[in-house]
Parts: structure tokens; sequence; C-alpha cells
């Protein structure tokens, strides 16, 4: 009797162990470098439909600027993952002045998961950022859409570190987003990179059915524990 009622507590809560439908996930880069009056763009993007790995680069370069943006991102499951991003620039001597190098044009987002809420949950997450060089310009990440994530740092400086963690309720469609957004005009002689790593991942929250199941299931385990004791006695 004690087996049956735990295991059918745990089965229970473990009833509501995938979170997530995934709907789709996207990936892009951009990044812009112009010196002198010369001027390239190069930009990237890849989506999906299924929970995979998957990342697209971007490199802009014009005599001497250049810019870059890389954006990776992985799937253990549609409930967890991690995504890793770098972008910077190089200017070499700008004397003349009009250079100007971007990462990121007009803020699209860097990783996008669209999912839908199986069950209510939350949305958790850290991320660490980590600049290096001439950081100013590089600016900190942006979440975007659904969720109203900060993260740490400045216009002068990306880095810093953190956790984040939002509800989730079931049933509702949910769409998160992260990018990055550098830019630097008339530096010279300037290098720059960011580097920054964010693992997350989507957790059940089980229902108060749930817990009642489990907490009347160890009851009836303890009134029966007593009456054994009571017969033997």
């Amino acid at each position: 009797m004690r087996n049956i009622i735990i295991a059918l507590a745990a089965a229970t809560l473990a009833s509501g162990a995938s979170a997530t439908t995934f709907v789709s996930a996207a990936v892009n880069s951009g990044a812009n470098a112009s010196y002198n009056g010369n001027v390239d763009v190069a930009t990237a993007t890849q989506s999906t439909l299924v929970p995979t790995n998957f990342g697209v680069s971007s490199l802009a370069s014009v005599d001497g600027a250049s810019a870059y943006n890389v954006v990776r991102a992985s799937f253990g499951s549609a409930d967890s993952g991690t995504i890793d991003m770098s972008w910077g620039w190089t200017i070499g001597d700008n004397s003349a002045g009009g250079s100007l190098v971007e990462t990121n044009l007009a803020y699209p987002r860097n990783w996008t998961y669209s999912f839908v809420a199986t069950s209510n949950g939350r949305f958790s997450g850290t991320y660490d950022v980590v600049g290096s060089g001439n950081t100013f310009g590089l600016q900190q990440l942006y979440a975007t859409d659904d969720f109203n994530v900060i993260f740490n740092g400045t216009v002068f400086d990306p880095s810093g570190s953190g956790s984040f963690s939002v509800p989730l309720i079931a049933g509702n469609n949910y769409t998160f987003s992260v990018a990055n957004f550098g830019n630097l005009t008339n530096g010279s002689n300037t290098v720059a990179e960011a580097n920054a790593s964010i693992i997350w991942t989507i957790s059940s929250v089980p229902e108060p059915s749930s817990w009642a199941m489990l907490i009347t299931g160890f009851g009836l385990v303890g009134v029966a524990a007593r009456r054994r004791r009571e017969v033997l006695a």
C-alpha cells in the first residue's frame, strides 16, 4: 500500500516535467563598418522548428575598420539550452576621422525562442558577460519581447553576471529574445571584444492538486505505519 501511494504521488508530480511545447527559434547577427566614406555591411540569420544546435556569424571590414558579431545557440531539449555570443571591433589609425563600427544593426534579436508553456512554471537562467580592450560602446545585453530581464553592464562596459527567473502560465505563448548592440563613432587605434554566455532552463511548478495528492499520500502512509505498530504491539 505504502509503495503504491508513493508511486502514484511521484507520477502525478512527474507528469508536469515537460513544461514546454517548442514553436520556433532563430539566431541573427549583423555588423557594420565604415571608414572615411567606405562602407561594408554583413548580416546572417538562421531559424529552426525543432530543438537543435545552430549559429551564425557576420564580419564587416573596410580599410582600417572591422566589426564582427557571432551567435551560437544549443538546445538540450525544449526546456533547456545555452546561448553564446561574441561581438566587437577593430579600428586602426583614424586620424582623418569618419569611422563607424556597429554590431547588431537596428537592434535585431540575436537569439529568439518561442514556445507554449504546457504547465505553470518558470523560465530561469544565469548569464556571464566579459568585455575586454577598450569596452566603451560595446554596451550590455538586452532582453526583449515577453521577458523583462535586466542584464548587468553599461554603455562603458558590458561585463556582468547574474541570474533571472520569470513565471510562466500554462497555455500561454511566450517569446524570449536576447540582443547585443555595440557602436562606436570616430574611434582610433581601438580594439574591443565582448563574450557572453547564457544558460537557461524551463521548469514546471506542480499544480496545487498535485501537492495535495502528495501530502495526502504521505499522510496515508503515516496512518498505515501507526496501525502496523499498534497491531505489532
